[in-house]
């Protein structure tokens, strides 16, 4: 267990703050802080976590979360796919915490590898429905947007056009007006949905919101990873960047679903794990970023293969995900 830390100091080890460099790996600096795994998978948002780890200890999370949320990347090893020896991954011990990015980036991919599978032979829509913004408490508007959804989906309209699908939350606060908006996008698998009379439906339930939008999926694995990545972020970078708006999305989300499959989905596990591969192990993380701080060209080398976009993507440790096409490619 962790040293006990001052009432608003963090848990994390000193070389993840961001007043240290220890850890980083930029350029052809390689640093090596005493828990290399660490270091190693959580370089890519070292400030932000730091603010999360802050924000868990004000909402009084237990200790054991915090501790497993401080300990994400310990025992490190790089692993080579023994059917394709190009594909790398690190295996490490993982908190799988809802605000630990790493984490959260690992359940995006199997998710969207698991809605690609889905959406292959069938015509999908993308569709957002949206809560006028009020000033009402952040956890009565989760409900009533859980309570509009269900309403509309109660629906014979809605129930002659869709057949099933998927619902993802996101979560976004107005700067300036200090105003939640949560949303909700969904996957849809059906008939055709006209945006006009979806309005009208969804102004019925909601009673002041008929703001929705409506698009016709035409590259799936693209949207799959286009959706999925809702799950990784959890909220935007100014919601971790504020303290009452992290803390007040952090009590409000406890306990709550932020994706869901309904209709003919419902049973589809969208975060089943892939299918099993043998991994070789090569070495552990720690003993590789040493030779390569050292000058090994080969430790270096594996490094730069690790970090490369088409690796593994739970064994990438990157501040930003490669770019998404266009949304006119994604949506018609």
């Amino acid at each position: 267990m962790p040293v006990e830390s001052p009432p608003f100091c963090t848990s994390l080890v000193p070389e993840e703050t961001k007043a240290q460099t220890t850890g980083a790996l930029t350029g052809d600096h390689f640093a090596m802080p005493p828990d290399a795994g660490v270091g190693f998978r959580h370089s890519g948002w070292r400030y932000d976590r730091e603010l999360v780890d802050l924000a868990l200890r004000r909402i009084a999370a237990p200790t054991a979360r915090l501790d497993r949320f401080a300990h994400c990347g310990r025992n490190a090893w790089v692993l080579r796919c023994r059917s394709d020896p190009d594909r790398l991954r690190v295996a490490s011990t993982k908190c799988h915490d809802r605000w630990c990015r790493p984490c959260q980036r690992e359940r995006a991919t199997r998710i969207a590898a698991n809605l690609r599978s889905k959406l292959l032979g069938s015509v999908h829509r993308f569709v957002t429905l949206s809560l006028r913004s009020s000033d009402a408490e952040l956890p009565a508007q989760l409900d009533r947007l859980h309570s509009c959804l269900r309403c509309l989906r109660r629906t014979a309209w809605w129930a002659t056009r869709v057949d099933g699908g998927a619902a993802f939350l996101e979560l976004t606060r107005n700067g300036v007006t200090r105003q939640w908006h949560p949303h909700v996008h969904l996957i849809v698998e059906g008939r055709y949905l006209p945006q006009g009379e979806l309005s009208r439906r969804w102004l019925a339930v909601t009673g002041d919101s008929p703001i929705v939008d409506i698009r016709l999926v035409r590259n799936d694995a693209a949207v799959a990873r286009y959706v999925a990545k809702y799950l990784c972020k959890t909220v935007p970078a100014a919601v971790i960047h504020d303290p009452d708006s992290l803390d007040t999305a952090m009590i409000a989300l406890k306990g709550r679903r932020t994706i869901a499959t309904f209709g003919r989905w419902r049973g589809f596990d969208l975060d089943a794990p892939p299918p099993d591969e043998i991994w070789d192990c090569v070495a552990p993380l720690d003993a590789i970023l040493a030779d390569a701080r050292a000058g090994d060209p080969a430790a270096r080398a594996l490094l730069a293969q690790l970090r490369r976009p088409d690796q593994c993507p739970a064994s990438l440790n990157v501040s930003t995900p490669p770019p998404e096409p266009p949304a006119q490619l994604l949506f018609a």
